[in-house]
């Protein structure tokens, strides 16, 4: 059902979304955060660098999605998550390779049971 309350919602993400600047240029001398999610059918992912005049503001570098095969929907969600890791990863690797040892990739979730891939 779509309510007002949709409109409002959509009319402020597409504002969100829209407004200037919507993404920035990657600097190679400050460190990324990429941030994941997984669904049943999709992956997701951000890549995010801190805004150097405000440090508790991110600013976008670039989006990545992609719709899962069919056999990847089969995957339990904490393969679903990783693969999310993975792929963003790799869709970014261009930027993310030369990051100086000093300046680890943040990488953010909202998976608890990835911590288990930590672990092996």
């Amino acid at each position: 059902m779509w309510t007002p309350e949709c409109v409002k919602a959509l009319d402020t993400l597409i504002k969100v979304v829209t407004s200037s600047p919507v993404l920035v240029a990657p600097n190679q001398d400050r460190q990324f955060e990429l941030e994941v999610d997984a669904s049943q059918y999709a992956l997701g992912a951000i890549l995010w660098q801190r805004d150097p005049a405000m440090p508790q503001k991110l600013r976008a570098i670039g989006y990545y999605s992609k719709t899962l095969a069919p056999a990847e929907m089969n995957h339990k969600i904490h393969d679903r998550e990783l693969l999310a890791v993975i792929r963003a990863l790799r869709h970014w690797s261009h930027l993310l390779c030369t990051t100086p040892p000093d300046q680890p990739i943040i990488i953010w979730t909202d998976h608890k049971n990835l911590t288990y891939w930590s672990e092996p």
